[in-house]
Order: C-alpha cells, then sequence, then structure tokens
C-alpha cells in the first residue's frame, strides 16, 4: 500500500507522450498495475483520457457501477479497488485507487495538495510551483500531509 492509513492501493502518474496519455511512474503493488501498464488512452478516450481533456477532476466512487468508459473495471473488481480519483495537471494525469468509497471532500482535498499556494511570513501569498515535482514527490508529500501524523509512511522509489 501506498499510504496504509488512506488506503491507497496505488498510484498511476499517466503522462502525454505524443498524442497518447501511457503510464509514466506506477506505485503500488496490485494486478491492475500490470494491466495499466500496456494501456494508451487518446485524449478524450477512457476516463484517463476524459480527464485530461476536460481539465478535471474525476472521481469515481464506486467501481462497481462506473461507466462503460472505465475499460479497466474488471482488474480493479479483482484487486479489490473499490473507488478511484483522478486528477490532471497540465501534462500528466495522477490516478489513485482506494479499497474503500471516497468521497468528494476527499477527492476534494488529495486534488488541492500538490498544487496548494503558501503564505510566506510577511502574509504575501506565493503562486503554486508552475511545474510540478515527479509523482513520488507529490505522493510523498501528499502522505506527510495526511498520513504521517497518524504514524504510516509512504513507499517512494
Amino acid at each position: 500500500e501506498i499510504c496504509s492509513h488512506w488506503g491507497a492501493l496505488y498510484g498511476i502518474e499517466w503522462s502525454l507522450s505524443g498524442s497518447l496519455l501511457k503510464p509514466q511512474t506506477c506505485h503500488g503493488a496490485c494486478m491492475y498495475l500490470d494491466e495499466s501498464q500496456i494501456c494508451r488512452f487518446a485524449s478524450g478516450e477512457g476516463l484517463v483520457g476524459q480527464c485530461f481533456a476536460q481539465k478535471r477532476t474525476i472521481l469515481v466512487p464506486n467501481v462497481e457501477q462506473a461507466c462503460g468508459d472505465f475499460v479497466r473495471r474488471g482488474s480493479a473488481l479483482a484487486d479489490g479497488i473499490r473507488s478511484l480519483i483522478l486528477i490532471c495537471r497540465t501534462h500528466h494525469v495522477l490516478e489513485l485507487g482506494f479499497q474503500f468509497g471516497v468521497t468528494e471532500d476527499v477527492a476534494h482535498a488529495v486534488e488541492a495538495l500538490p498544487a496548494a499556494s503558501y503564505k510566506s511570513p510577511a502574509g504575501i501569498k506565493t503562486s503554486p510551483i508552475v511545474a510540478p515535482p515527479p509523482f513520488g514527490v507529490l505522493l510523498a508529500a501528499l502522505c506527510d500531509r495526511l498520513c504521517l501524523p497518524r504514524g504510516c509512511r509512504p513507499k517512494v522509489p
């Protein structure tokens, strides 16, 4: 597990390569990642491509009831994945899978963390980082904020 407290079973960074989104980085240990490694999505195709094309976060609160656009649904269910969050960034999509039903509140919290703005000690609001750090760094930062107070540790290569 990436972060045992939140139940995130895996994380995938889908990056644009030419005209297709393909997995650039995967974290976790489940069979679902094996199928994901061979998948490619055009902008607008499947949930990953829709997230990228529409430039919006997609929450799948219940994988069992996911639409036909979720082509890896069978593998997700076989691995016990109950919900997904897909978050669009400039040139990539971050996909996180959970073993429990994720609410909109959790999805918004996860979505906000990587691009959060911080205030300087003088009270001057600074801009978010323009070029996001690599997925592993984002994942570690997310777990630092959400999990470390509770004692779990992310597994980052």
